[in-house]
Parts: C-alpha cells; sequence; structure tokens
C-alpha cells in the first residue's frame, strides 16, 4: 500500500513530505497527517475503501 511506502521513506530515509506528496500525486498536508498519525500512534493508518455511497432504496 502507498501510506507503507510513505511512512517508510520519510522516516527511514529522511526524505520531505513535500516530495513524498509530489511523488504520489496527494497533497503536502495529507502526507503530514499520515506522519503525524504515524508517530503518535505508532502504526500506519487504515484506510476506508473509497468510493462515493450508494443511492438510498426507497420504497416502492
Amino acid at each position: 500500500m502507498k501510506l507503507e511506502h510513505i511512512v517508510a521513506d520519510v522516516l527511514v530515509h529522511g526524505l520531505h513530505t513535500a516530495l513524498m506528496a509530489k511523488q504520489f500525486k496527494i497533497s503536502h498536508r495529507r502526507v503530514q497527517q499520515v506522519m503525524q498519525y504515524t508517530c503518535k500512534n505508532g502504526c500506519v493508518p487504515t484506510l476506508q475503501k473509497g468510493g462515493r455511497h450508494p443511492y438510498a432504496q426507497y420504497p416502492k
């Protein structure tokens, strides 16, 4: 998964979060949030499955 690569590159290799944001095409702030969560909790955050919610089921 991408998050493990981002965390490893920043923590182990000492790369900048701005560089990781550009490489993975996400915002700089999002990379900072992932790193903050990882340092605080000691694990990589699990993300929900992306996509929109299904339409509501209306009774007939």
